[in-house]
């Protein structure tokens, strides 16, 4: 998905949701290096994308910085943080994340949504996210995760 923060900053949204079988979707690195890629899309087509944005948002969109944003489920980023096989993968990617906002001015969030649920749409419905969706920083997450005690999610 495409979208604006702040009314001026380009985002490219990565939109994680849970496999119909149940089953684990693309990993948070997948889901990280997909919407990275997305982004040089949005790069090479920044002129086209700031017109759409002006004519369909009524918003003027930056052209020197854009951010990613992976955005999943609650259950989703748990899903990875509880599982042990996985290691502590989240400071590394954090500091991915980190570096790439250094060198490329490309913001990144990680996005949890609680009480979030997702309808596929399918038989001509469009698809939809329903609940309440409240955003929680993947970040508040895994610190929950590793210390339960200083947890306030």
């Amino acid at each position: 998905m495409f979208g604006v923060i702040d009314g001026s900053l380009p985002c490219v949204i990565e939109l994680k949701v849970p496999i119909a079988s149940g089953g684990r979707s693309d990993t948070p690195l997948r889901a990280f290096l997909e919407a990275f890629a997305y982004c040089a899309i949005v790069e090479a087509n920044i002129d086209e994308l700031a017109a759409e944005a002006a004519a369909t948002l009524g918003c003027e969109i930056t052209r020197d910085r854009s951010a990613l944003m992976v955005m999943a489920p609650e259950d989703y980023w748990l899903s990875y943080l509880r599982k042990p096989r996985a290691d502590d993968w989240w400071p590394p990617l954090e500091r991915l994340a980190t570096d790439l906002a250094v060198s490329l001015s490309l913001e990144s969030h990680f996005i949890a949504l609680r009480d979030a649920h997702f309808d596929m749409g399918l038989s001509g419905n469009p698809p939809r996210l329903t609940g309440a969706c409240l955003p929680i920083k993947v970040a508040d997450l895994a610190t929950a995760q590793a210390d339960p005690a200083r947890s306030s999610t």
